[in-house]
């Protein structure tokens, strides 16, 4: 059973002690092995990382297509209004590689 914290508490704590504190937790455990980086919790994160990515980078778009909306002329504006908020990405064009100015490497 752990010691009753009331009294450390009432004192109030130091660095220096919870640093001697942590230091002994560190030792106690060194023969601990750390985990590796090929199973299925590591897949895991990798993918639920690759996904928040790819709803962040969903986001950025659908943000700048509406900003590109907004300023757009009124023809344009026309076009996609009746789409609603969520739509526009959709329906936009790919790119056209002699707009930008050079041709795809596909």
């Amino acid at each position: 059973m752990p010691p009753n914290p009331q009294p450390r508490r009432l004192r109030g704590t130091s660095n220096p002690i919870d640093a001697h504190k942590a230091a002994l937790a560190v030792l106690n455990r060194a023969d601990t092995v750390p985990k590796t980086a090929d199973g299925q919790v590591e897949s895991s994160r990798i993918l639920i990382t690759e996904r928040c990515s790819a709803a962040k980078a969903k986001s950025q778009t659908m943000n700048q297509i509406h900003e590109l909306l907004v300023t757009a002329p009124e023809p344009v504006r026309d076009t996609y209004r009746a789409l609603g908020s969520t739509k526009p990405s959709r329906h936009s064009p790919a790119p056209d590689p002699q707009v930008l100015g050079s041709t795809p490497t596909w």
